[in-house]
């Protein structure tokens, strides 16, 4: 009688990266009972090759759903040699669309599959960091630290000047001193609001001119390999009153 397994489909690009430091924009794993792998295309073969752990398969699918019967034909190798009869997807990242596809290249004859959905597996895991994963945060955190140094000094800088400064400048800025600075991207776009604008959380930086006097509210952060940083901070440009010191 044969002995069926079940498996992991991980679609989340964050969930990939932290499986197998693999981070290019296409691509998907299995992780079977015994072994790991990667499906992607041949944009990333060579990258993956230099980059990803040593423990993962890669499977060269040419153009992954571009080319469907090169995938379906890798897919089937996979499914058969571990005798695959149950699948979970990540049911928070799967799109509908794509999850049907799964399906179509699935179907293989004398072997049922059946699929399951599954919701913070891989995140759970990812809630306990390791010694480096700690290091590498605290880094990213450390340059959103500078960056919003390098940012007080040049607002500072606009107000002694009286230069027109924006929202739009301020967050322009952001992005600068962190690509200079070393960061690879940033963890989201920054938030800046100046005045009455600091009253929304979620404000989207436009066209406000800075005046003397304003609460700049700045909400910005890092990404540093892979890990990211955020923070708030409120930037006075006179000195706090007592209501807003006791806020």
């Amino acid at each position: 009688m044969k002995k069926y397994h079940h498996s992991l489909l991980i679609t989340d690009k964050s969930n990939i990266a932290y499986l197998s430091d693999f981070t290019g924009s296409n691509g998907f794993m299995l992780l079977t009972g015994s072994e790991k792998y990667l499906f992607t295309d041949f944009r990333y073969i060579e990258r993956a090759k230099n980059t990803i752990k040593k423990n993962i398969t890669i499977i060269d699918s040419t153009k992954l759903w571009k080319d469907p019967e090169t995938l379906e034909k890798n897919w089937h190798r996979i499914l058969k040699k571990h005798k695959i009869k149950k699948i979970f997807v990540e049911e928070n990242n799967l799109t509908i669309s794509n999850f049907k596809k799964i399906q179509k290249i699935s179907k293989i004859k004398g072997q049922t599959i059946k699929f399951f959905p599954s919701s913070e597996i891989i995140e759970n895991l990812r809630e306990i960091k390791s010694e480096k994963e700690i290091i590498l945060i605290t880094k990213s955190q450390r340059l959103n630290e500078k960056v919003f140094e390098l940012i007080k000094k040049f607002i500072q800088k606009s107000l002694c000047e009286k230069a027109k400064i924006t929202e739009l400048d301020i967050a322009w800025k952001i992005k600068e001193f962190a690509y200079v600075n070393g960061a690879e991207e940033l963890s989201f776009s920054p938030i800046v609001a100046f005045g009455k604008n600091s009253s929304s959380p979620h404000h989207l930086p436009g066209k406000t001119i800075l005046k003397k006097g304003d609460l700049i509210l700045i909400d910005m952060g890092m990404k540093y390999k892979g890990f990211c940083s955020d923070m708030t901070r409120i930037i006075f440009t006179k000195p706090p009153t007592k209501e807003e010191n006791n806020i």
